[in-house]
């Protein structure tokens, strides 16, 4: 090749070649959404368990997805024990959607922990909605199966005499100092009962203003009644060695006060020994009105669903009323006193 066709080579190049390209803009990294922020009103004296992710965190995703859209993602934040209750053929899973919104709005009134168990209680329209979470494999799940039954409670015909009865006004006439005992005088002998008024004061006052007739209450269709409601009742349910079951005015295991009262439930107040005093309720929360249970064991699966207000002396008198066939045995009368005898 000649220098000359050489250079003409070497300059064909050079002018054939393209400006190049400048450097490619690197796409803006897409950063995951935080969830928002929700703020627990913890108690002083309460810490939250340990898990990978804060309860308010939980809380702020099941917020954010409590749509019909969101769904699909909302399976990894319940229990697996809640997806097997509510994927039913009856399609409560596609109806969660609604509950969480009802169940989770409004502000936080307190959230109550125990171990691995979180009760979110929020007040909303006027109601107050009980949400309960847990703890499980080191993740706060909610108990989705739990929270989808909650109802309102029904607070009778409004009425004059349709009224809640304070604590210090249903106790006014129980005289003495120290602790509040509930004395329950029945067919097989007396039942000596610690009534919890600091940790539940709604429910012991409930029960005493019943008991003492200091609240009305009627049976069905019938008129209101300012007298003790428990005396001579029958113990209409009973379990061999598990409880005996008394309360209803009209004696047939079905009735009540007239009136339901709302959930009282705490996480340090549970049916956790025997001799519990408890409200029985329907099966679903805020339904518990004047029936009442006495267990002659323990029993766990009570929990959050009767209402535990005392703890009973004298097992031996709760395990012959538990024993003994329904409407054999009777609540013979009910008094009020301060301090043990």
């Amino acid at each position: 090749m000649t220098p000359r066709l050489a250079l003409l080579l070497l300059l064909c190049t050079l002018g054939c070649q393209r400006t190049p390209p400048p450097h490619p803009v690197a796409a803006p990294s897409v950063q995951p959404a935080e969830p928002p922020a929700v703020a627990l009103p913890w108690s002083p004296t309460q810490t939250e368990p340990h898990a990978a992710e804060p309860l308010g965190q939980v809380i702020a995703a099941l917020r954010a997805r409590a749509t019909p859209a969101g769904m699909s993602q909302i399976a990894e934040l319940l229990t697996p024990e809640s997806v097997a209750r509510l994927r039913q053929p009856n399609g409560a899973l596609a109806m969660l959607a609604v509950t969480l919104q009802s169940q989770l709005a409004g502000p936080f009134e307190r959230v109550e922990l125990a171990g691995g168990r979180a009760a979110l209680l929020t007040q909303a329209r006027g109601f107050q909605r009980t949400a309960w979470f847990y703890l499980h494999n080191g993740h706060w799940r909610l108990d989705a199966a739990d929270t989808a039954a909650w109802h309102a409670a029904d607070p009778g015909p409004e009425d004059a005499q349709n009224h809640a009865v304070s604590l210090a006004d249903a106790v006014s006439d129980v005289h003495g100092q120290g602790a509040l005992y509930a004395v329950l005088q029945t067919t097989q002998g007396q039942v000596h009962c610690l009534l919890l008024e600091k940790e539940v004061p709604d429910l012991v006052a409930h029960f005493v203003a019943l008991a003492t007739g200091k609240r009305a209450w009627r049976i069905k269709n019938g008129s209101w009644q300012h007298r003790p409601l428990y005396d001579g009742l029958m113990f209409h349910r009973a379990l061999p060695g598990i409880w005996a079951v008394t309360g209803d005015p009209g004696q047939k295991g079905s009735g009540g006060a007239g009136f339901q009262i709302p959930d009282v439930l705490r996480l340090d107040v549970r049916h956790d020994k025997p001799g519990m005093l408890s409200f029985v309720t329907l099966g679903h929360a805020n339904s518990a009105s004047s029936q009442i249970a006495l267990f002659a064991k323990a029993a766990p699966w009570a929990d959050d669903r009767q209402l535990p207000f005392g703890l009973c002396e004298e097992l031996e008198v709760i395990g012959k009323l538990s024993a003994q066939p329904g409407r054999s045995q009777v609540l013979q009368r009910v008094t009020f006193q301060r301090g043990w005898p």
